[in-house]
């Protein structure tokens, strides 16, 4: 789960910007390929469905527009009759947005993702054979030294701006009486408290897990006896 959040934050304050930046056009959604072979209801075990819950959770209240397509591909009968379960926890304008798709998917993908970009395995023509294998590189515009050199340089200034509006705000407000900071303190959420609504939300999905994993515990004990 903490994974899990960490790489969306990492996509949102920095993928995202450095693909802005490389595109020449402001990018804030991602186009996602699942890959189901094999995939069926005997996978969805009581504990995946608690993570799973917690994710989209997670994702419903903080990321709710990052997605743009979810082409999930090589969908059996089994994965079908589990997509018919997965599809409760999912709201309509997600569920909109996610196309599942058997073995003949090429086509398909090769309209909305170019060649390049695409891996071998899936249809198209990339292997990052220097990495590997495409699942094991972190490849995008944000590895370009050009481009973290521009997002760093951004973010310097506006840690700039808003130290000196800090100050501003402090001088103008010295005389400001305690009722009207109260009135004013909930315009804007701050940094600290999204990680404190984050980290309250990943503990209550911990909580759940470890109760899952002590019941799963109690069981093995009973059938050893």
């Amino acid at each position: 789960m903490k994974y899990h959040v960490s790489e969306q934050e990492k996509t949102l304050n920095w993928r995202y910007p450095a693909c802005s930046v490389s595109a020449k056009k402001h990018i804030a959604s991602t186009t996602s390929i699942l890959d189901v072979k094999g995939v069926g209801l005997s996978n969805f075990s009581k504990p995946a469905r608690n993570i799973f819950t917690e994710i989209q959770k997670i994702d419903s209240n903080y990321y709710p527009e990052t997605l743009h397509q979810l082409f999930i591909v090589n969908a059996g009968s089994g994965f079908r009759v589990l997509w018919k379960a997965l599809m409760v926890f999912l709201d309509a304008r997600t569920l909109a947005k996610i196309q599942v798709l058997g073995s003949n998917y090429h086509s398909i993908l090769a309209e909305v993702i170019d060649p390049s970009n695409l891996p071998s395995f899936l249809g198209g023509n990339c292997t990052c054979s220097d990495y590997g294998g495409c699942l094991l590189n972190d490849k995008g515009p944000w590895n370009d030294p050009e481009i973290t050199e521009i997002l760093q340089a951004q973010v310097g200034t506006a840690e700039e701006y808003n130290n000196g509006e800090r100050s501003d705000m402090v001088s103008d407000t010295e005389d400001v009486q305690i009722e009207d900071v109260y009135e004013t303190k909930d315009v804007n959420k701050t940094q600290p408290q999204k990680i404190l609504a984050f980290e309250a939300a990943l503990k209550d999905a911990q909580m759940k897990i470890q109760a899952l994993e002590g019941a799963l515990e109690d069981t093995k004990v009973v059938s050893e006896k």
